[in-house]
């Protein structure tokens, strides 16, 4: 199979995912208790306008008739006015989704150094002192929650320390960059204002890090499993044969076979970012799609939840066919077809 036909075969499947993720939740949404539009209006509202407010959302219709009006509008890049912004959900979105990203690709970062290094070094001192102590800091580090360790983080760096921001993504005596990308570390450089980079990295490390601890000490562990897995293989002891420096055999030959699995783990953490940074951003403030989801449910703004998962199922979706790619790229057999018996 060549990588063109592998490529749509996984977004095919990935069209059938979201489909299936947005069918969930938006039956979900609707049979949680609570009249939504009560809920809008407030209780002293009038119960002709709240009824109003009903027939405009459909929510007097069918949930079948519901879900047409909502996909049929989110095709045409509609996804309704948030019940509590009182905006178009979609703006609200374009608003706080850069500021999620800004978390998930300095945590990614994190995550792809850390975790291959720590792995690598507990596999090449495997039953060693070095290999315990990382291996009783992956455990530490997969079991603690993220909020515990962002809380951690702010008592220990922000008011013990004193040496990194605790809230927001900016100080306020900074400029805020023009807005380009709403990323910004990225608008920051592209206006030639480091004072505001620097600012924006330093407000960056500490949610970053709690988002991505967990999955950093999981990739690890999978790493160094792999790598000390690999070193028993044929291949390994065929380059030792060869008088091949055990360096060379380690970073040329058995690094990259021994990255499939972290690579898939750490994709499905980049991807599950809005999930798991729930309570993150709102103990840091962050003004991310993350809060404003759970902003969403709190106040059960139906078309706000519904945005905001469907944007987490996109971005699950095509992290998904990122990591297949960058897969098959490390082992060509799984884009093939050729390991069925390896």
């Amino acid at each position: 199979m060549d990588l063109r036909s592998f490529l749509l075969r996984r977004v095919f499947h990935s069209i059938f995912v979201v489909v299936g993720i947005s069918i969930v939740i938006f039956c979900i949404a609707r049979l949680v208790p609570g009249d939504p539009a009560r809920m809008a209006l407030g209780e002293e509202a009038p119960d002709e306008v709240v009824e109003r407010l009903r027939q405009e959302m459909h929510l007097d219709k069918p949930i079948y008739e519901q879900y047409y009006y909502w996909l049929t509008g989110v095709l045409r890049g509609d996804f309704g006015r948030s019940l509590v912004t009182h905006q178009p959900v979609l703006q609200d979105i374009k608003e706080t989704l850069p500021a999620t990203m800004e978390i998930a690709l300095v945590a990614g970062v994190i995550m792809v150094v850390l975790s291959i290094i720590l792995g690598s070094i507990a596999a090449w001192y495997r039953d060693t002192v070095i290999d315990g102590i990382i291996r009783v800091m992956a455990y530490f580090g997969v079991a603690i929650p993220g909020f515990v360790v962002a809380t951690v983080f702010i008592l220990v760096f922000g008011y013990y320390w004193h040496v990194l921001p605790v809230l927001g993504r900016l100080s306020s005596n900074i400029s805020v960059p023009p807005r380009v990308t709403g990323l910004l570390l990225v608008d920051s450089l592209i206006a030639g204002n480091m004072v505001a980079f620097k600012d924006a990295l330093l407000h960056l490390l500490l949610p970053a890090s709690s988002v991505a601890m967990a999955s950093t000490f999981q990739a690890a562990r999978i790493t160094r499993s792999s790598m000390v897995d690999n070193m028993q293989r044929d291949f390994v002891a065929a380059e030792r044969g060869y008088g091949i420096p055990e360096r060379r055999i380690a970073l040329r030959y058995l690094l990259k076979p021994s990255l499939i699995p972290t690579v898939s783990v750490l994709g499905l953490s980049l991807a599950n970012i809005i999930e798991t940074s729930f309570l993150v951003e709102l103990i840091f403030n962050w003004p991310g799609i993350s809060r404003y989801g759970m902003q969403a449910i709190l106040s059960k703004d139906l078309n706000a939840i519904s945005g905001v998962v469907v944007i987490a199922g996109l971005g699950f979706a095509v992290a998904n066919v990122i990591v297949d790619l960058v897969v098959a790229n490390l082992d060509p057999r799984i884009r093939l077809g050729g390991v069925k018996g390896a």
